[in-house]
């Protein structure tokens, strides 16, 4: 295909060039079905109204559609299962085009009996066209690929009624309405080739989907009422009834009406012909120009209620206007039907059915469509015949009145409104399915934080505490710190007999509780355990004790000061010191201090400790140097520490250690157990861009923990910062504080401004990437901007999800990277159902599945990129702030040889980072020996001898 032409189709209908083959196929396809249908339509209603008493008979022709279609589809159900879906629609064309050229004999003798026949064959031979292009088309075309196309696909069957009208109005009175049938089997030929050339385009996927589906016989049996358990399927199997009921009255009003208005065969085939050809222009307005519009602007609700609503005015017509004016109100009923009923209503409703799995959606569509629709008809036919006295001519059921075709109205009114309550209620489920098909179960765990109050429950922990597994046992000591106090006095009898467990960890956590208990009456029994020969467990129990005893406990935890085990020590310092007074502070005073400054680091990292356990403020003071302390074990116990003493003295050496990356984590904790009170110092830094944007992006961690309403504001406020990290972070933290606070209210106005700048910091990469022709060359480089795309994109959905549910947003991120094209294609159709119309053009187009080049000329549309070129780009990266993408150009620079930029990549040779050190000599080595060697005998000085070794063997 031309690139002017493949241009012109996605300008105008958004084909992309890769489509247009199958899109092509798929188009003639459903022309040559339609056409195939609307002309045993004319022929089939034209040849039964010559029945001289067809008012009655045309509801009995509709039960026997029923029962007909119904065993026919039946049998069809299981045959479709056997061969690929392009082979089984094949197959099923061949068989219709024989028995239709058998009709045309068959007519030929002008019997009624045959009339009767071939309207049941049209109907049946419209039925199988429509299931078997929409699941087949359903198997070709993901979600995302339908959304945009099945509107271009569905004008071939406008197209259809307009060539195929024109044609039957204009050559019915040559060709006489029999022959139609010939031009009916060249319509089926036409959708054999492309079914065929489909089977060819899109073998991979047929064969996936013929994989997929069941093969056992019980699976067979099982198959319809695990369709049916799905609310989304009923409501469309409701909806589907109600069509075609609907649509079976309003044809019987239209039939009986022109019967009784036009005389003549080929008169009437006449009017039907221009009929069709009227409604398939106005059809075709609405599929070229309308359907995908309200699609995407408006969603499937507005989309499917328009056809009911139209045809609900067209029928309040027939029952008020003038008997002279009916045909007029009904050709108006039936042609709204005509008119959206095979654009919008039918193209939305296989919508409807995407997010099905595929072997529920292919089995649904085939009992739905199939069998459904053929019962919806008999049963309208049942109601005509009770309506019009059939019935009681019959079989004597008689509603004590016969109404006239113009008083039928009133019951389609009725079946109307009920139409369009059902669809409100689809429209939920749709949404709902599209998240299903997506979810994964997970756990989510409670908060234990619980007080037990009821006798069942302690009994229960009472039989863990004496429990042989240490497992129940450690569970049951942890409940029992759960138990209110007034209950809790026989347990604690229990917590004592466990100081003689044999299981060390029982022994601990016993002391553990009955240390925070504090209850005087059980210091005896602790107190021998001061000699167990578990270090950890005279650990525990020198400060249970000293927690039990508070300064009574000196004299039995002195000796504890000289104990061969670190750990216990620390903990008898910590004890004293807390518990015991100024004589336990006086006790402990040198050893701590000898801990202090210890040369080991354990003996600093326990010093470090034991002020944290201690928690008093006024004790920060040995923290600081700690802080600073060469050994990283120290410093993080000593961020613990402080993080314990709250204490604003502390706060400005923790904040040097956020920019450390295995203490982060710790300080940022430290900070955060300060409270409200932290905050201004946060948000002073925050807003003060000088500041690293390492420093800075740590930040919003802290906020996060905070109770505090001046966090929201603050946080909103960044998400347009602009340095990346700063923002990632920020979004981060929002999402936890929504997470927490349930009911939170932020700003719109800025999450949007913070979408809309994501979404430019997107385009603006692809518009780099564009720029760089970025090849194998520079495959550092790539890598180094996809990966920012990739960070842009999962700002953007941690956005959305501060604004919709976090469950879904994460969902769709999860999904978005699918290996499953269909996975993909629902992720993304849940987020376009989900955004509003505003948020879309800066989403959407990201997460779409398209060639960069078409992202880039829509977000170009959008935004008006700056475009330059390639050695402007890679000046404009060594410039940058982000020292990866430094280094990655500069490795490009090397890969292109492109010499012009070396004295802009000598400046990266006095660059604080030893990486953009090295990748600077490299690149002069690679493309300029003599520059290098000019650098070396400077380098000879530089601290960071490695470099300075690089670059001499560099030389050398």
């Amino acid at each position: 295909m031309s690139p002017p032409l493949a241009n012109l189709l996605h300008s105008l209908f958004k084909i992309r060039p890769e489509e247009a083959r199958r899109t092509g196929l798929a188009f003639t396809y459903l022309f040559a079905a339609i056409g195939a249908f609307i002309i045993g339509r004319i022929a089939r209603s034209v040849l039964f109204l010559e029945i001289p008493n067809y008012r009655e008979l045309l509801p009995l022709v509709y039960v026997l559609i029923a029962v007909t279609v119904s065993i026919v589809m039946a049998f069809y159900a299981r045959f479709e299962r056997l061969l690929r879906r392009d082979q089984t629609n094949a197959v099923t064309l061949v068989v219709l085009m024989v028995g239709t050229l058998a009709f045309r004999f068959a007519l030929s003798g002008a019997s009624h009996e045959a009339y009767w026949a071939f309207y049941v064959w049209v109907e049946l031979l419209g039925g199988l066209l429509i299931v078997q292009f929409w699941t087949l088309g359903n198997e070709i075309f993901t979600s995302r690929q339908a959304k945009r196309l099945f509107a271009v696909i569905g004008g071939g069957g406008v197209i259809a009624n307009i060539v195929l009208g024109i044609f039957t109005s204009k050559a019915v009175h040559t060709l006489g309405t029999e022959n139609l049938l010939y031009i009916l089997c060249l319509c089926l030929v036409l959708s054999l080739i492309a079914v065929l050339a489909l089977g060819r385009d899109a073998r991979p996927e047929l064969k996936a989907a013929r994989e997929r589906k069941p093969t056992g016989g019980r699976q067979k049996a099982a198959a319809p009422p695990k369709v049916f358990a799905s609310r989304h399927v009923q409501l469309i199997a409701g909806v589907i009834i109600l069509t075609y009921l609907v649509s079976t009255l309003v044809d019987y009003q239209f039939q009986v009406i022109v019967g009784d208005s036009i005389p003549g065969k080929d008169d009437r085939s006449a009017f039907f012909g221009t009929y069709f050809a009227i409604t398939g222009v106005l059809g075709g307005i609405v599929q070229f120009f309308l359907t995908a519009r309200l699609l995407e602007r408006f969603g499937v609700l507005v989309s499917l209620i328009l056809l009911p609503l139209a045809m609900l005015s067209g029928s309040l017509g027939i029952i008020f206007v003038p008997v002279a004016y009916a045909l007029w109100a009904a050709a108006f009923t039936k042609g709204s039907e005509v008119v959206l009923r095979y654009t919008v209503n039918d193209t939305t409703l296989q919508l409807l059915y995407l997010p099905l799995p595929g072997q529920t959606r292919s089995r649904a569509k085939a009992i739905i469509d199939g069998m459904l629709k053929p019962l919806s008809i008999g049963t309208a036919g049942i109601i005509l015949a009770l309506l019009v006295g059939q019935l009681d001519k019959m079989a004597g059921i008689s509603l004590g009145f016969v109404t006239n075709v113009y008083q039928i109205g009133w019951v389609v009114a009725a079946a109307l409104t009920l139409w369009v309550v059902t669809l409100l209620g689809l429209r939920r489920e749709y949404l709902k399915s599209l998240v299903q098909t997506l979810q994964r179960r997970r756990l989510n765990l409670a908060d234990a934080t619980f007080q037990i109050s009821d006798p069942a429950t302690v009994q229960v922990i009472e039989k863990a505490l004496l429990s042989a597994r240490v497992g129940e046992v450690l569970h049951g000591l942890e409940l029992l710190a759960h138990v209110t106090a007034k209950i809790r006095a026989p347990l604690d009898a229990k917590a004592v007999q466990l100081l003689n467990h044999e299981s060390e960890d029982v022994r601990v956590a016993a002391l553990r509780y009955l240390g925070a208990a504090g209850t005087h009456l059980h210091g005896g029994e602790v107190q021998k355990l001061l000699e167990d020969p578990a270090a950890q467990v005279r650990a525990q129990a020198t400060l249970a004790l000293c927690a039990i005893e508070e300064m009574g406990a000196l004299g039995a935890v002195h000796h504890m000061l000289e104990d061969p085990d670190r750990k216990v020590r620390a903990c008898a310092v910590a004890g004293l010191i807390r518990h015991g007074g100024l004589d336990g502070v006086l006790a402990c005073a040198d050893l701590l201090k000898r801990m202090l400054s210890s040369p080991d680091a354990d003996d600093r990292e326990r010093a470090a400790w034991v002020l944290g356990e201690v928690g008093v403020q006024n004790f920060y003071q040995p923290l600081i140097p700690l802080l600073a302390d060469p050994s990283e074990r120290v410093r993080l116990a000593a961020i613990e520490a402080a993080g314990r003493l709250k204490t604003d003295q502390l706060w400005e050496p923790l904040l040097g250690q956020l920019r450390q990356p295995r203490l982060a984590n710790a300080a940022i904790a430290a900070l955060a157990a300060a409270g409200p009170a932290v905050f201004d110092t946060v948000a002073g830094l925050l807003r003060d861009t000088s500041h690293p944007a390492a420093l800075r992006a740590q930040l919003p961690k802290v906020l996060a923990r905070l109770q505090d309403t001046r966090v929201a504001p603050l946080l909103s406020e960044l998400l347009t910062d602009r340095e990346s990290a700063v923002r990632t972070s920020a979004i981060q933290a929002l999402n936890v504080l929504v997470d927490r606070t349930p009911g939170l209210r932020l700003d719109p106005t800025l999450i949007g401004a913070a979408l809309k700048a994501e979404s430019r910091a997107f385009f603006e990469l692809l518009a780099l990437a564009e720029d760089l022709q970025l090849d194998e060359r520079a495959a550092l480089l790539a890598d180094a901007v996809a990966h920012r795309q990739r960070q842009v994109l999962a700002r953007l959905l941690e956005l959305l999800a501060l604004k919709y549910p976090n469950e879904t947003v994460e969902l769709v991120a999860r999904n978005l990277t699918s290996a499953q094209a269909t996975t993909r294609a629902n992720a993304v159709e849940v987020l376009d159902n989900m955004l509003v119309t505003d948020e879309k053009p800066y989403v959407i187009p990201i997460v779409e599945e398209s060639p960069a080049e078409r992202k880039l000329q829509f977000g170009q549309g959008i935004f008006a990129l700056r475009r330059t070129d390639r050695q402007t780009r890679l000046g404009e990266l060594l410039d940058t702030g982000d020292e990866w993408l430094q280094i990655c150009a500069a490795v490009a620079i090397a890969g292109w040889r492109m010499t012009a930029l070396l004295e802009r990549v000598e400046a990266l040779v006095g660059s604080p980072n030893p990486v953009a050190r090295e990748t600077a000599l490299y690149v002069l080595k690679e493309l300029d020996q003599q520059r290098l060697a000019g650098f070396v005998e400077r380098l000879r000085a530089d601290p960071a001898r490695a470099v300075s070794r690089y670059a001499a063997s560099l030389a050398g």
